[in-house]
């Protein structure tokens, strides 16, 4: 009821008081602008993506100038941005005209930031769901680290959000955001482009560039992630236990597993963990093992999981001398047994009704991959 009734009614409510309280203040600020930005306006308009992926012009105090080149080519951000500009956005006054959004129905107080609509293309499944809601003039991933935060990081607390929209979550990001408005805290004046790149840019570059995903042995330092991947629905919906994953156990498990039988690691994109995986039941003998992947929802959709499947068995080939390896997976996981189909496993056999899934007995296949396939 919260969510598709009363969350309107109320950032309507707000929005309008709001607007009839500072229209004085923000008169000043706008003559003040006019002035500082040299006549260039001091209003900001740009198509922003909101609810549906339905497009509408958000509104902002403009911070910055139109310098361009000696080309006709806008200046770095860090060149153009005025005094003024400068203050607004640490004080972040240059959202109030973000009210009058709200007003109209395009905008909520609290949402998933509007982004570009270049972005579009470029989410994943799980990250579109940040298009279910209204978009917001702050949300969970400004009070949490706003552009300090990666791109995965930011898309993954704005589906977060739109799955758990709840009055007692507005209310924590409302009062996170006056904390962090009144310290200060994780604003950024001007983005260093050449270190932030736009969305559509990290996707092409990195994520279609397979060197950018490196193999690494699982660590210490690296169990609570895998305590929190093996604990995502979309992740222990595919795994052969109902157990709920603790950072104790894993613990334990990690000081006493067998490290001859087995080789745990992590994928890593950039600065983040992107999945995790590994060789078990390694027989020196027969030369084969049996592999294990999973990868973080928010990572899914751009060609990464198998990227991460060719980096394991490559190192299994090439590093621990296998002859092959194999694996079981759910029959019901298309998207899974098409990626194994892709990367040269064969499958080999079936297990009917062998293995619980979601409290179901389900099907297993098994697949085969030598040396003499793909690798």
């Amino acid at each position: 009821m919260y969510k598709h009734f009363f969350k309107r009614l109320i950032d309507f409510t707000i929005a309008l008081c709001a607007l009839l309280v500072i229209w004085p203040f923000l008169l000043i600020i706008t003559i003040w602008l006019h002035f500082a930005n040299k006549g260039a306006g001091a209003f900001f308009t740009q198509e922003r993506p909101g609810k549906d992926g339905k497009i509408f012009k958000v509104i902002k105090f403009k911070s910055m100038t139109d310098a361009r080149d000696e080309n006709g080519k806008l200046l770095p951000n860090n060149e153009r941005i005025t005094k003024v500009g400068a203050f607004l956005r640490k004080t972040s006054i240059d959202e109030l005209p973000q009210l009058v959004n709200v007003l109209k129905g395009d905008m909520a107080l609290i949402g998933p930031r509007p982004l570009l609509p270049e972005y579009l293309p470029y989410y994943t499944r799980r990250e579109s769901l940040r298009h279910s809601v209204r978009v917001g003039i702050t949300g969970l991933a400004q009070v949490s680290g706003r552009n300090n935060l990666s791109w995965n990081e930011r898309l993954e607390m704005d589906a977060y959000y739109a799955e758990h929209v709840s009055l007692a979550l507005d209310m924590k990001i409302i009062l996170r955001t006056i904390k962090n408005v009144l310290s200060r805290k994780d604003v950024v004046v001007a983005l260093d482009e050449k270190k932030n790149l736009p969305l559509n840019v990290y996707r092409t570059t990195i994520d279609n560039n397979a060197s950018v995903v490196t193999i690494r042995p699982l660590t210490e330092e690296c169990l609570d992630r895998r305590v929190q991947l093996l604990n995502m629905p979309e992740v222990s919906s595919n795994l052969n236990t109902s157990e709920c994953f603790d950072i104790k156990k894993t613990k334990e498990w990690f000081k006493n597993r067998n490290l001859a039988k087995r080789f745990d690691c992590v994928f890593v994109l950039g600065s983040d963990i992107i999945g995790m995986g590994g060789l078990t039941n390694i027989s020196k003998e027969n030369k084969n093992a049996e592999l294990y992947i999973y990868l973080s929802p928010q990572f899914q959709g751009h060609g990464l999981g198998f990227k991460s499947l060719k980096l394991l068995c490559k190192y299994g080939f090439e590093e621990l001398k296998l002859h092959k390896i194999y694996l079981y997976t759910f029959a019901s996981n298309i998207r899974a047994n098409k990626m194994y189909e892709k990367a040269g496993f064969v499958r080999e056999g079936l297990l009917r009704e062998h293995t619980m899934k979601n409290g179901h007995l389900q099907d297993r296949y098994i697949y085969g991959l030598l040396t003499s396939g793909k690798y």
